[in-house]
């Protein structure tokens, strides 16, 4: 007899806030030790950041959160809303360093992409860090390509830890 894990994706609640939480937390300081400083990365701090993600689902405005779950556990999250040009935008997609190549980010994808779909929108945009090399293939693969926008984001407000980020973007179909 096979069993197949108990994976799915639904809205954020209030009570995930501190799951989302700790996922950010973990998969920054997975993803950014070579880019951001230790210091920073060792000062993220838990509450704070749970507080953050409860205002934002209690009052979401025009954005979704969307939650993997594997069994119980929170495995990732996206966040996806209308964009500041036409189209919607993926505002994050992140899956917890130990949950990752298990499906977890396909399937938040897909949803955000349904959402986005069924509310009218016929692009999306997102994100990713010049040079992250596993974001590129993931999105690369599901449709995505670079559009030529390019930003640069001052992570300190000094001017001195700046990551370039090229903007991804994909027909809805």
């Amino acid at each position: 007899m096979s069993s197949a894990a108990d994976v799915s994706v639904r809205p954020g609640r209030p009570t995930d806030a501190p799951a989302v939480a700790a996922t950010t937390i973990d998969a920054w300081r997975a993803s950014y030790a070579d880019l951001l400083p230790a210091k920073a990365l060792a000062g993220l701090d838990l509450a704070a950041a749970t507080a953050q993600w409860r205002a934002a689902i209690e009052d979401p405005g025009e954005n979704l959160l969307l939650v993997a779950c594997a069994g119980p556990r929170i495995a990732g999250y996206a966040s996806v809303g209308p964009s500041d040009g036409p189209g919607g935008e993926l505002g994050e997609l992140v899956v917890r360093p130990e949950d990752r190549r298990l499906g977890h980010g396909s399937r938040l994808l897909s949803a955000a992409v349904e959402h986005l779909h069924s509310h009218g929108f016929t692009s999306v945009v997102t994100w990713i860090n010049e040079g992250d090399a596993a974001r590129t293939e993931f999105f690369n693969s599901a449709g995505f390509a670079p559009d030529g926008v390019v930003r640069v984001l001052d992570l300190d407000g000094e001017g001195t830890t700046t990551v370039r980020q090229l903007r991804w973007s994909a027909a809805l179909a």
